[in-house]
C-alpha cells in the first residue's frame, strides 16, 4: 500500500508538473495556430473539390478562428514578444484589415473610457444622433436592420468593411496617416495570399464567399452584443456562457466582461475566473448574462437588440 501510494503520488506530481508546464509555454495556443494554419491551407487546396457548403462552413470557422487567434496575439499570446506573435497573426486571410490596425484598434477600444461612444470608441457599431439626422432614411433603415442578428450576420460584414475601407480612404489623405507601413506590408501579404489562390485554382469570389465573408459574420456574431449603451463601466460588458464549440471557436472571449476585467489572461484560463465565482461576476455586471448564441437568437433574430443611435441613457 505505501509503495503504491507512494507511486500514486509522484504520477500525480509529475502529471501536475506537465499541467504546468503546458499552460506556461502556451500549448494550447501553439497547437490552436499550427491547427488553423494547416486547416487553412488543406481547405484552400482542396476548395475547388469539395462540396460548397462544406468550403462555406468550414473555411468560415478555419477565418473566425484566426480572428479570434489574432486577438490573443495583440493581448500577448503566446509569447511575451510582440514581433513573435504579430509574425504568427500577420498573415490577412480575413482579407479586409491590416493586423496591426487591427492591434492598435483595438488596443484604444481597451483603453476607451467610455464604451461604445462612437467619438471615442473605435469598436462601436453606434452613431451620433447629429451624424444620423443627416443620413437619408434608407440608411436609417439599413442600420437598424443591422442591429438585429440576423441583420447583423448578413449585412454586417458588407457595412463594416464598407465603412472601414471608406474611412480609411480619407485617412489616407492625411500627411500625418500613421498606418502606410501597415498597409503597404497589407498588400504585399495579400499579393501572397492571392498567389496562393491562384496556384490552387481558387477565384477570388469563391474565397471572399466560401471564406472571408462566413469567417466575418460568425466574428460578428460574437461581438454582436458584446457591450450596451446602459450603466456604468462594470455593467457594459456581456457574457455570454454558450457552448464548448462557441467557447472554442471564440476562444473564450465571450466571456467579455472576464475579458475586459482581465484582458492579459490566455483564452484557456478564462473559464476559471467566471465559473467558480459566476454569481459574483454576474452582480458585478448587472447580470448581463446570456446562456448562449441560441437565446441571443431567440431575443434578437428579427429585433434590433437596441436603437443604433448611441445614447448615454439608453436601456437595452
Amino acid at each position: 500500500m505505501l509503495i503504491s501510494g507512494g507511486v500514486s503520488l509522484r504520477w500525480s506530481k509529475q502529471v501536475g508538473f506537465l499541467r504546468v508546464g503546458w499552460r506556461r509555454i502556451e500549448a494550447p495556443t501553439w497547437l490552436l495556430w499550427v491547427f488553423t494554419y494547416t486547416a487553412w491551407g488543406f481547405l484552400t487546396w482542396n476548395a475547388t473539390r469539395l462540396p460548397w457548403w462544406l468550403v462555406i462552413g468550414l473555411g468560415g470557422i478555419a477565418v473566425c478562428l484566426h480572428g479570434s487567434l489574432q486577438h490573443e496575439a495583440l493581448h500577448g499570446h503566446p509569447t511575451r514578444i510582440p514581433l513573435i506573435n504579430s509574425v504568427l497573426a500577420i498573415l490577412p486571410i480575413g482579407l479586409w484589415m491590416p493586423y496591426t490596425v487591427y492591434r492598435d484598434s483595438h488596443l484604444a477600444h481597451h483603453c476607451c473610457a467610455k464604451l461604445t461612444d462612437p467619438s471615442s470608441d473605435p469598436e462601436s457599431f453606434y452613431v451620433l444622433a447629429s451624424r444620423w439626422r443627416r443620413w437619408p432614411r434608407w440608411k436609417q433603415r439599413l442600420y437598424e436592420f443591422n442591429n438585429t442578428l440576423l441583420g447583423r450576420m448578413l449585412l454586417g460584414p458588407w457595412l463594416v468593411v464598407a465603412t472601414f475601407w471608406a474611412d480609411t480612404l480619407r485617412e489616407l489623405r492625411a500627411p500625418d496617416f500613421p498606418h502606410r507601413s501597415a498597409w503597404a506590408l497589407h498588400l504585399v501579404l495579400l499579393t501572397l495570399i492571392g498567389v496562393w489562390l491562384a496556384f490552387c485554382g481558387v477565384p477570388l469570389w469563391l474565397y471572399i464567399v466560401g471564406f472571408a465573408w462566413p469567417g466575418l459574420s460568425l466574428t460578428l456574431l460574437r461581438s454582436y452584443y458584446e457591450h450596451r449603451t446602459a450603466g456604468g463601466p462594470d455593467h457594459q460588458s456581456v457574457i455570454v456562457e454558450g457552448s464548448w464549440i462557441t467557447r472554442l471557436l471564440f476562444l473564450n472571449n465571450n466571456f467579455h466582461a472576464i475579458h475586459h476585467a482581465r484582458p492579459g489572461v490566455p483564452w484557456y484560463e478564462l473559464p476559471q475566473y467566471y465559473w467558480p465565482q459566476h454569481e459574483a461576476v454576474l452582480e458585478n455586471n448587472d447580470g448581463f448574462r446570456f446562456r448562449g448564441y441560441g437565446e441571443l437568437w431567440r431575443y434578437y433574430g428579427l429585433r434590433a437588440k437596441d436603437s443604433p443611435v448611441y445614447c448615454d441613457s439608453a436601456v437595452p
